[in-house]
């Protein structure tokens, strides 16, 4: 159920772009493909009784995942587009928000795109230090792939 965002991640390793775009295009795609990918049940995150040690390989892809969210943040801050901000309590919020729709029943591609162009403006609204570079961000993303 991971494997789409971690051929995301890769993909996107290809690409050079500023770290407000890449954070722009990973949190968009990873709302989206939590809204949509018939294959996500949930998370072992949602069973207390679950330790570190049960689904050896979702721990992997997760910290994978989460490890890639802390990165665009932190080149994000190297690169002055970012506020100063603790990197791993930024990760742990936004991560939230993107894992939002595990909780919710499929919704349409429609109204997934839209919700995770709000998601990802969400997150970048967070952490820009220039609000107005908001629209060139966007635009810089290009559409959304699922």
């Amino acid at each position: 159920a991971m494997t789409p965002e971690l051929d995301f991640i890769k993909a996107e390793a290809t690409r050079k772009l500023p770290a407000d775009v890449a954070l722009f295009r990973y949190a968009r795609f990873v709302y989206a493909n939590l809204s949509t990918n018939p294959n996500v049940l949930g998370s072992p995150l949602q069973f207390p009784e679950t330790s570190g040690e049960d689904f050896p390989e979702f721990w992997t892809a997760y910290d994978r995942i989460y490890s890639t969210l802390k990165g665009h943040i932190r080149a994000g801050m190297r690169d002055r587009l970012f506020e100063s901000v603790q990197v791993e309590t930024a990760a742990e919020q936004l991560f939230a928000l993107l894992e939002a729709p595990l909780g919710r029943p499929r919704r349409s591609l429609a109204h997934t795109e839209k919700a995770a162009q709000q998601a990802a403006t969400l997150t970048l609204k967070a952490l820009l230090r220039d609000p107005k570079r908001n629209d060139a961000v966007i635009s810089q993303a290009g559409n959304l792939e699922i």
